[in-house]
């Protein structure tokens, strides 16, 4: 067989995720993703009344299976909160919306959107932000051929694929602010049961492309809607940051020191499991946001939060993993693969 003949499974990886890549596009039928009644939808039933704990219990639900019926390719996360002495009553409804756009000549290019609907007794918010990671179908057509797990679909891998860079991302801007290197522009992160190789760019941006990819947010209170725009937390006036996932190895492809250092990193995601999911969380849902607006979506989404001590032992942690000589190594190998791959004609 020739280098360029496509094995069986592979052949077969390639049609399953272009198969899945086509009823992506037949499925969006506006460019955000969602039905263009949405927000009729999802806030019908507010006027000049404060609404109790079970109505916006609810609407929450309902709301959770309107989307979950209508809206493609997306994961749904859902929280409910009871009025427990200051804390007023409060449902939130988020959708992680796979993005996809052709990429070259014949490849395509995934992103996401996070629309996230939080019901509250006065009001309603509506908050949309712009994920920076982004996966090509190469990925996810080496992720069904590799993977042993069963490959679930396009919007989950791109939603768990999430799970490290984020604080990898906070680690390295705390080294540099210590006078440090970052070392971090290259990362691996466990993923089913295989790794997967990612990178982390500085994209430069008109001013045009990064006000689109800002987050926006409508408050509603006492029926008049307000319209902000958030800082964007990727994002200063020349560049916005950019990370890219390129490649998985599964199981049966892991030499043993790949073996050795995804044990180490799925055993930190546990370990660290709540910061973990903070820092993924951090800027899908604003927590930076200027008061009410983040610290009220912080408040509803991290449970249990950690304390300054429990994200000081994980970052931490963290650092001496990615100093360690198996992380460094594979560090080290990806970048030299990257480096052959664009000599080659």
């Amino acid at each position: 067989m020739s280098r360029r003949e496509k094995r069986p499974d592979a052949l077969i990886a390639q049609q399953l995720v272009s198969s899945a890549i086509e009823n992506f596009y037949e499925s969006k039928k506006t460019p955000h993703g969602l039905p263009e009644d949405v927000l009729v939808h999802a806030f019908e039933g507010y006027g000049t009344e404060d609404l109790d704990w079970p109505l916006i219990r609810t609407k929450a639900l309902n709301f959770e299976k309107y989307a979950s019926a209508h809206v493609r390719d997306c994961t749904i996360r859902r929280v409910l909160r009871r009025p427990i002495g200051r804390k007023h009553a409060a449902a939130s409804v988020s959708i992680f919306r796979l993005a996809a756009r052709p990429f070259r000549s014949s490849q395509t290019l995934f992103g996401v959107y996070t629309h996230t609907f939080t019901f509250w007794p006065s009001g309603w918010r509506f908050l949309s932000t712009t994920d920076p990671l982004f996966t090509t179908d190469h990925l996810h057509q080496r992720l069904v051929e590799r993977a042993s797990n069963n490959y679930e679909s396009l919007a989950t891998t791109q939603d768990q694929l999430s799970i490290l860079w984020p604080i990898l991302l906070e680690l390295g801007q705390q080294r540099q602010r210590r006078g440090l290197p970052g070392n971090l522009t290259h990362f691996v992160t466990p993923l089913a049961d295989g790794l997967v190789f990612g990178e982390i760019q500085k994209v430069d941006m008109t001013p045009e492309v990064a006000e689109a990819a800002a987050p926006s947010l409508m408050d509603c209170k006492g029926g008049v809607v307000i319209q902000r725009e958030l800082p964007d937390y990727f994002c200063n006036e020349q560049w916005r940051i950019l990370v890219l996932v390129k490649t998985f190895v599964g199981k049966n492809e892991l030499k043993d020191s790949q073996h050795r250092l995804k044990s180490m990193l799925d055993r930190y995601i546990r370990r660290h499991a709540a910061v973990v999911e903070c820092f993924r969380n951090q800027t899908r849902l604003a927590f930076d946001a200027e008061p009410p607006y983040g610290p009220a979506l912080r408040n509803l989404f991290t449970v249990p939060r950690p304390n300054i001590a429990d994200i000081k032992l994980a970052l931490t942690e963290l650092d001496g993993l990615t100093l360690s000589e198996d992380w460094s190594n594979e560090i080290k190998r990806s970048i030299e693969n990257q480096f052959r791959r664009k000599k080659q004609p």
